[in-house]
């Protein structure tokens, strides 16, 4: 009997590992409902966009920013935007938006590998998604994304994007970090992290 109750015990603590090691930010809980982060919107000033996608009637999709764009705070001084989305009213995805205009694409694409290596000493290695690059009529896109994921179905990914213009010598980038819980998402998301 002690043996089945150290196995269910050790089991629950692999099943929940994952949810524990990867926390959405600002203070939110997987699972919780629509309101905190609406009562935290409010609070600070944000405007708040609502999506409810007629074909997926169980999601919901709140993006949150200040009028003019953008996230109050020194934290979040680089945030455009912040999104989340909810299952049958339970948070499984929080991604916030980084943008940096006037910024150099190649400036950017430093600050979100330094940030993706602050995020490695927490948390752990990240794995490759994807990298890629291509020149459409002197418009160079590069593309790169990386996930860290502690348990299946629970992930935290980085995806950077730039365009630049060759001709003009001016582009910009931006990245996105991406929290994920497919264990509280719908069951079409329940799967590898893709950029």
């Amino acid at each position: 009997m002690r043996t089945l109750a150290t196995l269910i015990f050790c089991l629950s603590l692999q099943y929940l590992g994952g949810e524990v090691l990867l926390r959405p930010p600002l203070g939110r809980q997987w699972g919780e409902a629509p309101s905190g982060l609406l009562e935290w919107a409010g609070k600070v000033g944000l405007d708040v966009i609502v999506e409810l996608p007629a074909d997926e009637p169980d999601l919901q999709i709140f993006t949150f920013q200040e009028p003019g764009g953008g996230i109050p705070g020194e934290k979040w001084k680089t945030a455009k935007a912040i999104e989340a989305r909810f299952f049958q009213d339970r948070l499984f995805e929080l991604t916030i938006h980084f943008e940096f205009p006037g910024m150099a694409p190649d400036k950017v694409r430093q600050s979100f590998h330094r940030v993706k290596q602050e995020r490695e000493k927490k948390l752990g290695q990240f794995r490759l998604n994807g990298r890629s690059q291509s020149v459409d009529d002197q418009f160079l896109t590069r593309e790169e994304a990386f996930h860290y994921e502690p348990a299946p179905n629970v992930f935290l990914m980085m995806a950077y994007t730039s365009v630049e213009d060759q001709l003009r010598k001016t582009g910009e980038g931006r990245y996105s970090v991406v929290y994920h819980n497919g264990r509280v998402g719908p069951a079409s998301r329940k799967e590898q992290p893709t950029p």
